[in-house]
């Protein structure tokens, strides 16, 4: 009879306490070194543009401006109604983040079905004060010192298409 408090299995060929990895661990070794050695490469070789395997490009560019986008609403009699980016849920960053995109040189049209959109969405959360017009404006800053800001109105609704 075999003696319980034994540490050694006596019909075991494996010893105890093995020091073999498990399967498929070299090949993972294997795959990590050759993924690191190819970034590494990317890094150095690669034109900054590729930014997620190359150098940082989000910092090799600098603006010359820095651009704030309101929007500003007129009512059916033509008083002025605020229309801060906190009223429709998001940041101001966010706000111009989404304007920028639809107001980019080549939209036309689909930059002012975004402000009928807005206005659409405005007046249905917003009864008390409704919109019967929209104005895009920017306030452009120039980042160099010694240069003006700029105030533009870059698209109005209703407006021509």
């Amino acid at each position: 009879m075999a003696d319980p408090h034994s540490t050694t299995r006596p019909h075991s060929t494996t010893p105890p306490h093995s020091t073999t990895p498990p399967p498929g661990t070299r090949c993972r070794i294997v795959a990590t070194a050759i993924w690191l050695a190819a970034l590494l490469g990317c890094s150095l070789g690669v034109l900054p543009e590729a930014w997620p395997v190359g150098s940082a490009a989000m910092f090799a560019f600098t603006a010359d401006t820095a651009t704030e986008y309101h929007l500003d609403g007129t009512s059916a009699d033509g008083r002025a109604v605020p229309m801060p980016a906190a009223a429709f849920g998001v940041t101001t960053y966010e706000l111009g983040r989404h304007l920028a995109e639809v107001t980019r040189p080549g939209t036309g049209f689909a930059g002012r079905r975004a402000l009928a959109d807005l206005a659409a969405w405005w007046n249905a959360h917003h009864p008390d004060r409704p919109v019967a017009a929209v104005t895009l404006r920017a306030r452009i800053i120039e980042i160099r010192p010694g240069l003006p800001e700029r105030r533009v109105t870059l698209m109005t609704w209703p407006g021509a298409p």
